[in-house]
């Protein structure tokens, strides 16, 4: 009952324009060299730090698009390069496993303060699982919502284009055990999965009208629709992350089975691009490259999940699953807020040797 009271209070929040405090976890690589990385992490980072109903109180990192170190220079500089120095960055798990970290204990602290916020998984859920091992009740009156980007129904495969090679539910097979603790727990939690992401498309000229006024996020962008190209024959990219921060900015602009079910499965192994595979931090076993089967994690009628399921969730999940008209102007509407950004803050703090600490 608390937990819905509280839930409702930050929705009135926002609709009332009152800053609602969010902690985001991210596993942010935009600018970080060493082949293809992805960029939607800190499409998804602008928007919340700029929301004007938004109070981002801190941000985590964890490995996944590249190796936490990495990850977390990189969020510091954007931190700094657009204007947000006063927000800490903390550094996260480093590996699936990995919870006993500087991220988890000051994730940890902060919910133990009892000051209601929510929570945006950009990444795996491995620094949220830390914070609550020895605090399972932080969840009950701590955390309004989790947001995690993650999950399918059974049987969709992850495909962009006309492509039969799909891509990997990466933030979910990162750390899967992670992700079961969470779902066995009573934390509320809200999927956003590529079934949604999917319906959001964003071409080169949007991501240069966002670089009127923001352009290194046109600029690490250029890279990242070159790889869609290339390995999909498409002129887009779906912005995965950018949904997560949607669901707390534009709910009414999203439809959402309230009362989802989710399960997670071992299943035979799917055709995915090996490219991201190959670059984004951890054993690319996780994701099924190399062996007959992996973990899912599945969301549906659980008279359909399978006996041998390792985890299982019919209350408090949410799954949202289309996007309604105007959702996509609307995010870069958002986007166009001029956040100071320069394309000099790329050669500035990301050149071999820079500070690590920013």
């Amino acid at each position: 009952m608390a937990g819905a009271l509280r839930r409702l209070a930050s929705l009135l929040a926002l609709r009332c324009a009152v800053a609602v405090d969010v902690w985001i976890d991210t596993d942010n690589s935009a600018g970080v060299g060493g082949g293809v990385r992805d960029v939607d992490d800190a499409w998804a980072l602008l928007h919340l730090l700029n929301a004007k109903d938004v109070h981002v109180v801190a941000v985590s990192t964890v490995f996944g698009n590249a190796d936490v170190d990495a990850v977390t220079k990189a969020t510091r500089a954007l931190l700094k390069a657009a204007g947000h120095t006063g927000v800490p960055c903390f550094r996260g798990a480093a590996h699936a496993g990995d919870r006993n970290t500087t991220a988890s204990r000051r994730l940890r602290a902060h919910l133990d303060s009892k000051t209601s916020m929510t929570l945006v998984s950009l990444g795996a859920l491995t620094n949220v699982a830390g914070a609550l091992d020895t605090r399972p009740d932080l969840q009950e009156y701590a955390v309004d919502e989790l947001i995690a980007v993650a999950g399918r129904r059974p049987g969709a495969a992850l495909t962009v284009g006309d492509s039969e090679t799909g891509l990997a539910d990466l933030n979910f097979e990162k750390d899967w055990e992670a992700f079961a603790d969470v779902l066995r727990g009573f934390t509320y939690l809200v999927l956003a999965p590529f079934e949604l992401s999917r319906q959001v498309a964003f071409a080169r000229d949007d991501a240069l009208a966002v670089g009127e006024t923001r352009n290194w996020l046109a600029a690490v962008t250029a890279p990242w629709l070159d790889f869609w190209s290339s390995e999909f024959g498409v002129d887009y990219f779906h912005p995965f992350d950018l949904l997560a921060s949607a669901r707390l900015l534009h709910r009414n602009l999203l439809e959402c089975d309230e009362k989802a079910h989710a399960w997670i499965v071992r299943g035979k192994s799917e055709a995915i691009t090996e490219t991201i595979a190959s670059v984004v931090e951890g054993d690319a076993s996780a994701h099924g490259v190399g062996v007959a089967s992996k973990m899912y994690l599945h969301v549906g009628d659980l008279k359909g999940a399978p006996v041998a399921a390792t985890a299982k969730r019919k209350r408090h999940l949410v799954y949202c699953h289309t996007a309604r008209p105007g959702l996509k102007a609307a995010l870069l509407e958002d986007l166009k807020t001029d956040s100071g950004l320069r394309r000099t803050w790329i050669t500035d703090n990301l050149r071999p040797g820079a500070p690590r600490e920013l």
